[in-house]
């Protein structure tokens, strides 16, 4: 059998040896904090499309004002969420 594999010359650069002066780092950019109407903007105008959306099943449902409960219930809490987890997360952010 005839062997055609032929390894290529293994050439190997030396690297230079040396000191190596380094800047240090610039100090992180001061971050403006975010404006309270801008933080809860989001999730209030998804709190708003919720209340709409219960006032008409309210409407809706005046034969069985038991179905209305749960969707109250929901509401009220996805707006507690609302305005209560971006304020407490702001709080903590500046506590850290």
């Amino acid at each position: 059998m005839i062997d055609f594999f032929q390894r290529s010359p293994r050439i190997i650069k030396k690297l230079e040896e040396g000191q190596l002066d380094m800047d240090s780092p610039p100090p992180p950019p001061e971050q403006k904090e975010q404006p309270l109407l801008l933080t809860l903007g989001p999730a209030l105008t998804m709190g708003m499309a919720m209340m709409m959306s219960m006032l008409f099943t309210i409407y809706s449902s005046r034969n069985n004002p038991f179905m209305m409960i749960p969707g109250i219930a929901m509401t009220a809490a996805m707006l507690t969420g609302t305005i209560l987890w971006p304020i407490l997360s702001r709080a903590h952010r500046k506590k850290g």
